[in-house]
C-alpha cells in the first residue's frame, strides 16, 4: 500500500522542489549586492555560484520527479484521481517558481514578459480546469506536453551560466557576439512563452467545443 504512495510522494515533493528554486533565487539576488568590507567580489561571486547551483539542482530533481512519478505509477498500477489532479499543478509550480527567481535575478524585460505570459496563462488554465466547462477535457495534448519540456529546457539553460561563470546576470551587452548570445539564451524561453499561449486557445477551443 504504502509503495502505492511513491507517485504522489514525488509529486507532492516537486511543490517543495520549487520553493525551494524561489528561495535560492532569492539568495543569488541578495548574493549579487553583498560586496562591502567583509565580503570581496570573488566572495560574492562565489555565493552567486553557490546558490546559483542550488537553485540548478533543485529545478533538475523536479524535472526528474516529472519523469519518474509517471513512470513508478504505470508500474505500480498506482494511477490516482489525486495524483492526476496534483501532477500538473506541480509542474507548473516548479517552472513558476524557476521563473518568478529568474525575473528577480537578471531584473530584465527579456525574461520578465515571457515570464509573466507563461505564469499568467497557468493561473488562468488551473483556475479553469476547477469549471465545469474545464474539467471536459481530461486529456493533456501533446503540444502542452512540448511546451512544458522547452520551458524546463530554457530554465536550466538560464540557470546554467549563473551557475557555472563568473556572471551575474544579463548585463548590457555592446559587443555583436554577446548579443548573439544572449539572444540565443532568452529564445527558448520567448519560444515556450509563445507556444503557452497558443496551448491556451487550443484549451479553450477543446473545452468549449460544442458536441454535434
Amino acid at each position: 500500500m504504502l509503495l502505492r504512495w511513491i507517485p504522489n510522494f514525488l509529486t507532492i515533493s516537486r511543490c517543495g522542489l520549487a520553493f525551494l528554486v524561489l528561495l535560492a533565487c532569492v539568495k543569488v539576488t541578495y548574493a549579487q549586492g553583498c560586496e562591502s568590507e567583509h565580503f570581496t567580489k570573488e566572495d560574492c561571486n562565489n555565493l552567486v555560484r553557490t546558490w546559483a547551483i542550488m537553485a540548478l539542482f533543485a529545478f533538475i530533481a523536479g524535472v526528474m520527479t516529472d519523469f519518474l512519478d509517471g513512470i513508478i505509477a504505470r508500474i505500480l498500477k498506482a494511477e490516482s484521481k489525486f495524483g492526476i489532479w496534483l501532477d500538473p499543478i506541480a509542474d507548473k509550480l516548479l517552472v513558476a517558481g524557476a521563473l518568478v527567481g529568474l525575473s528577480i535575478i537578471y531584473e530584465g524585460w527579456l525574461i520578465f514578459i515571457p515570464t509573466i505570459l507563461i505564469v499568467g496563462r497557468d493561473i488562468f488554465i488551473t483556475g479553469f480546469r476547477m469549471t465545469s466547462v474545464g474539467k471536459s477535457v481530461v486529456a493533456v495534448s501533446t503540444f502542452a506536453k512540448q511546451k512544458t519540456a522547452l520551458e524546463m529546457i530554457a530554465v536550466t539553460i538560464l540557470l546554467l551560466p549563473l551557475a557555472f561563470t563568473e556572471s551575474n546576470g544579463l548585463e548590457a551587452r555592446t559587443d555583436l557576439a554577446d548579443i548573439i548570445v544572449g539572444i540565443l539564451f532568452v529564445l527558448p524561453l520567448w519560444t515556450a512563452a509563445i507556444m503557452s499561449i497558443i496551448s491556451c486557445y487550443l484549451y479553450l477551443k477543446q473545452a468549449t467545443k460544442t458536441p454535434d
